[in-house]
């Protein structure tokens, strides 16, 4: 049987810097777990921890496992990097390379500019799998594969950590475990890529094999568990499923929600099960504070169903966020004024407002590329360079519309970065200090020290 060699790029900090993970990637340990079930043999070079060698490492590591395919996880902010990746693996390896990750589910063209043999959209499995199996008939191995996504996702095995170099991921070494429960968002936010890269329709796990998967890992002394869905609560019922399989084995553990969970759909019911259950923070988007602005990017939800949802939350004592975009395609200085002012005065742990990030594929790239044929709007840069080089609190314009300029949007991205770090500081160290902190770090070096130091083992239990 045939053998994949998976290599990790790092991530992307939300301050552009490449920083290393800080978990074995769930998205190869899935694959590898599955492959394995038909009889594949399988090996991991996560770069994200030695990126200085990343030449010498992939050699070695060619060397050493002789792979029949290697498999690349590209993310859309790690574009860049990743084709550097491919050049180099090139120098010494003439079978098959094939790419997966977020990236070539939104820009499937990425495949043949880097010279890989062929590409993954969506779902990684079931088509390595077939990919797998085409190797051992000797059979070529090219184009982009885009098999339907199952229905649900009851055909996943246990996700295969034994590949990995465990000691050198922090979060795996504090005891704190990331998992899916679902895939796909059912919701039609004209920015978000999402949709693209798990698929439209919600997929769930069964509430029984997510409350196994959390009672294994706490059996193992894992005592925090993060959740990354995209669409947590998309059906309501199952969430809370999993939250009274989880009272009823009483764990003793924490979790989180840092990604997805619509606040529109949190009743009082789920609120309380969430808390008993151990979940301690969710994080959810309501993206604007101006009503025609909302509907305008059909996030399918109204202001006051997100005040309601939170603040059940917050009455159970779970910590809430509510993130914000400034800068959505039709924004005005007087919309964008709008969000600001409203992320300021909303009630919740703290806020989080972000630039908008045009991502190919979405509604929003789409019609700003239409307004720009039309001459009402004019992209600053391209998305390989923006895509790798602008995160969310960036506060450089990747475009500019005939309502709202370049200087403009800087203008409103800087009142809306010292929101955010106000609110964050003051969720994490007090009132007193968190707002004297954030005034001193709108100088950036210190806010670049403050930084460095929530990536360290203090900032990461204060943080967390």
């Amino acid at each position: 049987m045939s053998k994949i060699l998976f290599i990790i790029p790092p991530k992307r900090g939300w301050d552009g810097k490449l920083i290393a993970q800080v978990f074995p990637y769930l998205g190869v340990a899935s694959m590898s777990g599955y492959v394995k079930e038909f009889g594949h043999e399988t090996c991991a070079l996560d770069l994200s921890h030695d990126w200085g060698n990343r030449g010498a490492d992939i050699n070695a590591s060619i060397r050493k496992h002789d792979p029949d395919i290697i498999g690349l996880t590209v993310f859309s902010s790690l574009a860049q990097e990743c084709r550097e990746l491919v050049e180099m693996v090139r120098i010494n390896f003439t079978k098959p390379i094939v790419l997966g990750g977020p990236h070539i589910s939104v820009c499937p063209e990425y495949v043949a500019e880097v010279g890989a043999d062929c590409g993954v959209q969506m779902d990684g499995e079931i088509a390595l799998a077939e990919i797998m199996k085409r190797v051992d008939d000797n059979l070529p191995v090219r184009g982009i594969w885009s098999l339907p996504p199952p229905a649900k996702l009851d055909y996943l095995t246990k996700p295969d950590y034994s590949i990995f170099e465990l000691d050198k991921y922090r979060h795996w070494t504090d005891k704190c475990y990331s998992l899916i429960t679902s895939r796909g968002c059912p919701y039609g936010c004209t920015y978000c890529a999402a949709p693209l890269v798990t698929g439209r329709k919600f997929r769930p796990r069964p509430a029984k094999s997510v409350v196994d998967e959390m009672a294994y890992y706490a059996g193992q002394g894992f005592t925090h568990f993060g959740i990354c869905d995209d669409a947590f609560n998309a059906d309501i019922d199952r969430a809370k499923d999993i939250c009274r399989g989880l009272i009823a084995l009483d764990l003793g553990i924490t979790w989180d929600m840092g990604n997805g969970i619509r606040a529109d759909n949190i009743d009082e019911e789920l609120a309380i099960l969430l808390r008993a259950a151990g979940c301690n923070f969710i994080s959810a988007g309501l993206e604007t504070g101006n009503a025609q602005m909302l509907k305008r990017i059909r996030k399918g939800l109204t202001m006051e169903s997100v005040i309601r949802g939170v603040g059940f939350a917050n009455k159970h004592n779970i910590g809430t966020a509510v993130n914000f975009i400034i800068g959505h395609p039709g924004e005005t200085w007087d919309s964008a004024m709008d969000t600001l002012m409203y992320a300021k005065q909303f009630d919740s742990s703290y806020v989080q407002i972000n630039g908008l990030i045009p991502m190919p594929g979405t509604k929003a790239y789409d019609e700003l590329r239409a307004e720009e044929r039309a001459g009402r709007a004019r992209f600053q840069y391209e998305p390989d360079y923006y895509l790798s080089r602008f995160m969310g609190q960036n506060i450089e314009p990747v475009f500019e519309t005939d309502e709202l300029s370049a200087a403009q949007r800087k203008q409103l991205l800087i009142m809306g970065r010292y929101i955010t770090r106000k609110s964050a500081m003051q969720y994490r160290l007090g009132k007193v200090i968190g707002t004297l902190l954030s005034w001193l770090t709108l100088n950036e070096r210190v806010f670049q020290a403050v930084n460095n130091i929530k990536h360290n083992r203090i900032g990461i239990k204060i943080y967390q």
